[in-house]
């Protein structure tokens, strides 16, 4: 009788370690799964995506319009040393 009590609490303090170890290993997956259905790096990755969308509309404009601009820019600078001279001859 002792005998067959001393297996039953073997029994019952085994499944209860067993127990505490599903436990264990369904929080680990619990886990697992929510990061593999997490999309906080998709939003990141969108982000970035954008941002080298809009760099790259940029430069593609920078690039399209910077022989007029130079030219814009050298026309001004001409018109403002025009004026200084100008300016000093009456200064003078």
């Amino acid at each position: 009788m002792f005998c067959g009590m001393w297996e039953t609490l073997k029994i019952k303090t085994c499944w209860k370690l067993l127990e505490g170890d599903l436990t264990m290993l369904n929080k680990i997956i619990a886990r697992v799964q929510a990061y593999i259905h997490s999309e906080d790096g998709a939003t990141a990755i969108e982000y970035g995506l954008i941002a080298g969308g809009i760099s790259l509309a940029i430069m593609a404009a920078v690039f399209l319009a910077g022989d007029s601009l130079s030219a814009m820019f050298g026309s001004i600078s001409t018109a403002l040393s025009s004026a200084a001279s100008q300016v000093d001859a009456v200064v003078s």
